[in-house]
């Protein structure tokens, strides 16, 4: 089992480096740009999965997404975060236990690195590693009596704790222990007897000064007003000096008489001696935990990368999730699939979430449906699920079938604000164009592209930015209102069901509240995909919904006149056409 850590770890040597920033920059730029990690509410879903102790943040924070061609790879360790999630649900106050000591775990790369160089650790770094051994031992132990021990390497270093706990206390401070060194415990024997002597002779001292300045009581440090009588008393006795002063008050001093200045000269010269003394002890210890050093790393190691895969396999045991299937073709073949941002946010208003089911054969996709009939959100929870894939997370579906990428680019209205020198179509055109130069194996989710010009331009610019892809070896997932032509090869078209015929607009005559309207509409809208021919006209249904949603029933009524005239018209200029 060593061996094969070691060969995991020399595999991975070029895929996790040592970085502690939450969100790595250089994986964000290379697998997704930030404007589609932030659409896709991914900032939201990565915190679920951060691990809990300083180790794991750091595995977390340097790893690199699978790419195409490392199917085998990703496909081998979903197998231990499986294993690992399966022995979890077996042992529930296990996985309590195992967060509880995590949270304790630190990270001690660098003092590491000070025993790889040979050099002494001072006191608290000595302390820092006996921590690590405390919580780290604690872990190992929960693996041995109730986990797998083939999922990680984690090796017994209990005789390395006990060299550090000489005393047998089982706890994870660290003093150097007069048990290490018979010279120091001789050492600090005689400290504390002069120490005791110097306290009698002190107080005997103070007793005499106190009798012979007739006081009350009185201490080593004396601080009266310039007013004050005793001023004088001070100033004349023989017991004390003057160490500070300033325009209101004296501080007078105990003067120690020879004896006490002489067993003070002993104290600091024994002093100085047990520094030297736990200079070498310390010494003693470096070297030995220098001895240890690989068991050290790989344990510390090891610890970050099992946590790393606890937090997944949490995951998928808290979230009803899949280990997901990798295929090499442009297949997507998704069962109940969930957003869970989405999710949880329909929650919060007791609104029920519908799972969906996202198939295709094809290498591009067109998603046409009305409004609020949730294109959008399809989009998205397709960035979701092929962003966690890569990043080993298990999906929320029941079954998940995709191919391995090597970008996501998501292209929609929450990314058209952040440069104010560009119109929204101006930087949506930049944003696309700039994607497309790339030349890796994309996912490209491209919700309703030029809605911010003319439906004619619209329509023929979409239909050439998505024929563009019948050259490309990307997938591409559009949402759009437009009618695209036909003509466009290997292209699936999907429209979303949306509003079921069976919702009378009776139900939203009362006067009710937003929330309940928007409840009504969730409630009966069908957000299945369903696939359609191709120049399918999209569904109309906005005066619907803005019927729905309360606006005035003049303003609706007026509207449909308006499009119920304009077909007429349409209908007569065909007919004198055909003519």
């Amino acid at each position: 089992m060593e061996n094969e850590v070691k060969q995991i770890n020399q595999m991975n040597k070029n895929r996790f480096v040592e970085n502690q920033n939450i969100y790595r920059k250089e994986s964000i730029s290379s697998y997704i740009d930030k404007f589609s990690y932030d659409s896709l509410n991914l900032r939201l879903l990565s915190e679920k999965v951060l691990p809990i102790s300083e180790t794991g943040r750091i595995y977390a924070h340097s790893f690199k997404p699978f790419l195409c061609g490392e199917k085998e790879e990703l496909i081998k360790e979903f197998s231990r975060v499986k294993r690992f999630s399966t022995a979890l649900k077996n042992e529930p106050s296990t996985q309590i236990q195992l967060i509880d000591n995590l949270k304790h775990i630190k990270n001690i790369s660098m003092i590491l690195d000070k025993l790889r160089n040979s050099q002494i650790l001072e006191i608290f770094e000595i302390q820092e590693v006996k921590n690590f051994l405390f919580f780290y031992q604690k872990v190992f132990n929960l693996f041995d009596k109730n986990l797998s021990k083939e999922l990680f390497c984690l090796n017994n270093l209990e005789n390395l704790f006990d060299f550090l706990d000489p005393e047998n206390q089982k706890i994870p401070s660290f003093y150097i222990s007069s048990a290490y060194s018979e010279e120091i415990r001789n050492l600090r024997e005689l400290l504390a007897k002069l120490s005791n002597r110097k306290k009698l002779l002190v107080k005997q001292q103070l007793q005499e000064a106190k009798e012979s300045l007739e006081l009350t009581s009185i201490e080593k440090e004396i601080v009266v007003s310039r007013y004050n009588p005793l001023k004088e008393k001070l100033l004349n006795s023989a017991f004390f000096s003057v160490v500070s002063e300033n325009f209101a008050n004296i501080t007078f001093q105990l003067r120690e008489n020879e004896r006490i200045l002489e067993l003070s000269k002993s104290i600091n010269e024994t002093l100085i001696q047990i520094n030297e003394e736990e200079k070498k002890i310390r010494l003693i210890i470096s070297r030995h935990l220098e001895s240890e050093h690989e068991k050290l790393s790989l344990a510390h190691s090891e610890t970050g990368r099992m946590d790393f895969y606890l937090t997944r396999a949490i995951f998928y045991n808290d979230h009803l999730c899949c280990i997901p299937e990798f295929i090499s073709d442009n297949t997507v073949d998704i069962i109940n699939a969930r957003n869970l941002p989405v999710e949880w946010e329909l929650k919060k208003h007791d609104v029920p979430y519908q799972k969906i089911d996202i198939i295709s054969d094809k290498q591009i996709n067109i998603l046409q449906g009305a409004n609020m009939a949730g294109k959008t959100t399809i989009l998205k929870t397709l960035g979701q699920i092929f962003y966690l894939a890569a990043h080993l997370v298990p999906v929320p579906a029941s079954v998940c079938r995709i191919p391995l990428l090597d970008r996501i680019f998501y292209s929609g209205q929450s990314s058209q604000t952040d440069r104010m020198d560009l119109s929204s179509f101006g930087y949506e055109v930049v944003s696309i164009s700039k994607a497309l130069g790339n030349n890796s194996k994309s996912l490209f989710l491209i919700d309703e592209f030029a809605r911010g010009t003319n439906p004619e331009e619209g329509t023929a610019f979409s239909f050439a930015i998505f024929n563009s892809f019948t050259s490309r070896e990307d997938i591409l997932f559009a949402a759009t209102h437009f009618t695209i032509p036909t003509g466009i090869i290997n292209c699936n078209r999907f429209r979303i069901k949306g509003i079921a015929s069976s919702l009378q607009k009776s139900v939203l005559s009362a006067s009710i509240s937003l929330n309940d309207r928007i409840k009504t509409i969730h409630k009966y809208m069908d957000y299945s995909l369903e696939k359609v021919e191709e120049n399918c006209e999209p569904p109309k249904s906005a005066l619907l919904i803005a019927e729905l949603l309360g606006v005035d029933s003049d303003i609706v009524e007026t509207a449909n006149d308006i499009l119920n005239k304009n077909k007429r018209n349409r209908k007569n200029n065909d007919n004198l056409k055909s003519k």
